[in-house]
């Protein structure tokens, strides 16, 4: 995977989206098993014969080869990964399965990921939600401390390509098929691991959870955690693909117009007087048109990136200066119409600026902080983007989610009709499972914001959150409240123990201990 965007915030428990009991990938086909004594790999010492139980699945015995054998198998091995557009692998680490769909990907060059030489899988034609592509194969591990040894014998060697499934490790950094170069996202994947059998055997199947059209990026949630990757790596969008961006301005020439910004726009990173290249419905957004009134607006042109220009009028590429979407732009300014418009088009609700990460809900939050006023048609935007299901756990840099962000900046009326609004989801169950950088999850955040009425609506949603949330024996949760509740005097510790027992409910000892509650007559919360 190399370096990508932002490794999943961590959560209290495992959120894997499939959880495997038990799998097989073509590398388990001839191996040697990881014994306690001794720690080695967990794969075949014959590749080769793993490429061919690999490619020809009709083989039911591990099969000594020839040289000659062995000498086509290479071939047809490089003339497969040539095809994919494969060119810094060895053929007899490529382990290719039984069901890999090469007709429609190819690996490609990220241009995003330029610096450290990135590559991702694209699709090579429109792929429908549900279609698998293949099977995730790489070297086997039995346990996780088995790998972590491996690791630990072999310095390069990291977490990169791993995936851990019941306790056992698949790892593809260096060996695998395809599959290997799906890059990382958690706001805005499109692909997913799920189990599956093949002849009685139980594999790794990569599948779509959503419509992907041809040129996309596939983008995978690897459900790990880095602390460093929300600081240091780029978000990753399904639309970042091989060009740079004045190879992309190149290519759509005909939609973009030079335009010189005449307002300060902070959170996008754009200043009054920048010069850049605009989109048709780009250029009528900043001058506060109706997008729904222009007649000959190309659909195809909604999410193309907005490109900033250098002093000498040159595109600056997208490592160097953040672009956006027409949607980003509306969210910001707080259009409503045009926010409905661009949704009704199928504009990418979770666009991510690959440096400042800034998403639409992040920037219609933005823009409701810095419009004294104007809130409610901001609350209306914000409304939308949820109604059509923008991803309420997309994260900035601190790992904040969306909802986390809403608590520090909506009044708590907002907040109110925002969560009413947010609690009719599917996915609202997941609303206090992810944390911040401080180990924080919605109701934490809330406590560390002192943020006591949006607190009080928050337990309503989950009145047994301490119960089902706080494990006596886990110290984790227990550094989380004291960091959460650092600052507070000890009239504010019982206030707030007053607030959280008011309904008759008991607290873990280790928060009991945290607020210093031994007498909390004369001290009540009043919502």
């Amino acid at each position: 995977m190399g370096k990508m965007m932002p490794s999943q915030k961590r959560t209290r428990s495992s959120k894997a989206p499939v959880h495997f009991e038990d799998f097989e990938t073509s590398a388990n086909l001839k191996r040697s098993r990881i014994k306690k004594t001794q720690i080695k790999r967990n794969v075949s010492s014959e590749p080769n014969a793993l490429l061919m139980l690999s490619l020809f699945s009709g083989e039911k015995k591990e099969v000594e080869l020839t040289g000659r054998e062995k000498a086509v198998l290479t071939r047809k091995t490089r003339v497969l990964m040539t095809g994919l557009g494969i060119d810094n692998m060895e053929t007899r680490d490529y382990i290719p399965s039984t069901l890999d769909r090469t007709d429609l990907v190819a690996v490609k060059p990220v241009n995003l990921l330029q610096a450290f030489g990135g590559r991702g899988l694209f699709a090579t034609q429109d792929i429908a939600q549900g279609t698998v592509i293949g099977i995730y194969t790489g070297e086997v591990f039995d346990s996780v401390p088995a790998f972590d040894a491996y690791k630990a014998e072999h310095p390069g060697a990291d977490d990169s390509y791993s995936m851990t499934v019941a306790g056992r490790i698949v790892d593809a950094a260096r060996k695998g098929n395809f599959t290997r170069y799906i890059n990382f996202s958690d706001t805005q994947d499109n692909m997913e691991f799920i189990e599956g059998h093949i002849k009685g055997r139980k594999v790794v199947l990569v599948r779509a959870i959503k419509d992907i059209m041809a040129g996309q990026q596939f983008l995978v949630n690897y459900n790990t955690h880095e602390e460093r990757n929300s600081k240091l790596y780029f978000f990753l969008n399904p639309s970042d693909g091989w060009l740079s961006a004045e190879e992309l301005h190149q290519q759509h020439q005909d939609s973009y117009q030079p335009f010189t910004i005449h307002i300060n726009l902070e959170e996008l990173g754009v200043t009054e007087g920048d010069d850049y290249q605009l989109t048709q419905a780009g250029a009528a957004v900043i001058n506060s048109e109706s997008l729904s009134d222009i007649m000959d607006l190309n659909p195809a042109d909604i999410d193309l990136p907005q490109l900033k220009l250098n002093l000498n009028g040159q595109v600056l590429d997208f490592n160097t200066a953040d672009a956006f979407t027409p949607l980003q732009l509306a969210c910001y300014l707080g259009q409503v119409d045009n926010v409905a418009f661009l949704l009704a088009q199928g504009a990418n609700k979770d666009y991510h600026q690959n440096n400042s990460g800034q998403f639409p809900l992040s920037l219609a939050l933005a823009g409701y902080a810095q419009s004294p006023g104007n809130e409610n048609k901001y609350m209306t935007v914000l409304n939308l983007l949820v109604f059509h299901q923008a991803n309420i756990f997309a994260h900035d840099r601190l790992d904040r989610t969306f909802v986390q962000q809403a608590i520090s900046v909506l009044s708590d009326r907002h907040f109110a009709a925002l969560l009413n609004t947010v609690k009719s989801r599917k996915d609202i169950n997941e609303l206090f499972a992810y944390v911040d950088e401080n180990d924080h999850d919605v109701v934490l955040y809330s406590i560390k914001c002192k943020a006591f009425n949006k607190l009080g609506l928050l337990l309503e949603l989950n009145p047994e959150y301490f119960e089902k949330t706080f494990d006596s024996g886990n110290t984790n949760d227990a550094r989380a409240f004291e960091s959460a509740v650092e600052g507070y005097t000890s009239q504010q510790k019982r206030a707030l123990y007053s607030m959280l027992t008011r309904g008759g409910q008991s607290l873990p000892p280790s928060v009991m201990n945290e607020l210093e509650v031994s007498n909390t007559r004369g001290f009540s919360y009043n919502r």
